[in-house]
């Protein structure tokens, strides 16, 4: 069991559990972690920052409360990527509303690293340092948590929250977009200097709105 103050790895859970061709022991974990609960996974920019964070703030809070009339509120888990920075602002807002979290990121993230309000995390090997977090399939775990019983949430983002919105989409998983976030100008405006495009950057926001 994955508690508050461990940080459970891919290699710790495979120690544990004997292998199988058709046996992920990590989405056994996540199961067991969802337990019927309804889930939030929310997805954006991370390390980039927002341009609003007031909005961002108010907008996820609005979300959680809604899906707390609607589902109780020891019937819901919000799901995101561990660290604090950008979208990880979830976890303190989740904190003050009294809901539970889970946490899926990349091995890439230190532990230090890690939201000290998410209350457990799992690590996901990361060979190709995508921040992905993906099964051998190549399916992304975050939107395995979605796919249970819950909804994937996208407040703008780059690469890597499109893959994740695609494919929750194409699974037939609930989605609800939020194209008009963008990431802190000052952060963005370094990007654009190293040659990033703003497709590459704000990749939610040039595919869902017509604004770039």
């Amino acid at each position: 069991m994955i508690s508050s103050s461990q940080s459970a790895s891919v290699n710790n859970i495979e120690s544990s559990v004997a292998s199988s061709p058709n046996f992920d022991p990590i989405k056994v974990e996540i199961d067991k972690k969802i337990d019927n609960k309804f889930v939030l996974v929310f997805s954006g920019f991370s390390g980039m920052g927002y341009e609003n964070t007031e909005k961002l703030q108010d907008y996820i809070t609005k979300e959680i409360k809604q899906n707390i009339d609607e589902h109780g509120i020891h019937n819901l888990l919000i799901v995101a990527g561990a660290t604090p920075e950008g979208i990880g602002c979830v976890y303190d807002i989740a904190k003050n509303l009294g809901v539970s979290t889970f946490g899926i990121v990349s091995q890439q993230a230190s532990t230090n690293s890690l939201s000290k309000n998410c209350e457990s995390v799992m690590q996901i090997k990361d060979p190709d340092n995508s921040w992905k977090v993906l099964d051998d399939s190549g399916d992304s775990y975050m939107v395995y948590a979605a796919s249970k019983n819950g909804c994937f949430l996208a407040f703008g983002g780059g690469s890597v929250t499109l893959s994740e919105l695609e494919e929750a989409a194409g699974k037939g998983i609930k989605t609800k977009i939020f194209p008009e976030f963008l990431p802190d100008p000052i952060n963005l405006d370094g990007k654009l200097a190293q040659g990033k495009t703003m497709a590459e950057i704000c990749s939610i926001q040039t595919k869902y709105t017509k604004e770039i």
